[in-house]
């Protein structure tokens, strides 16, 4: 069997681009979308979707997806669980195409 290894779709010099996420650096603009993983822990910047859910579970417990946003978030002590303008590496999309910074 052989190993699939993660990659990540971002923004370079303008256009999309399918990169191995092991490539990511800090700056990149990574394009999700429904299903996707998510390649980097990453900053909301856009949502393009009425609807945004991510499931958090094995990070947080939470039996439920959560709404995410892309506001700044102006409590420095949050948790994790009270920082909804974050995507985090161990999940993946129940609805939205969005774009982030990692």
């Amino acid at each position: 069997m052989k190993y699939s290894p993660d990659s990540a779709k971002v923004m370079r010099d303008g256009r999309a681009i399918q990169i191995p996420a092991s490539e990511l650096v800090p700056g990149d603009v990574i394009l999700v979308s429904v299903g996707n993983k998510i390649p980097a822990d990453a900053r909301l910047l856009s949502i393009s979707s009425g609807s945004f859910r991510i499931d958090q579970a094995l990070l947080t417990g939470e039996s439920e997806s959560v709404s995410k946003v892309c506001e700044v978030i102006e409590d420095a002590g949050a948790v994790k669980q009270d920082l909804m303008n974050m995507l985090f590496s161990v999940r993946s999309f129940n609805s939205a195409i969005t774009e982030s910074q990692y």
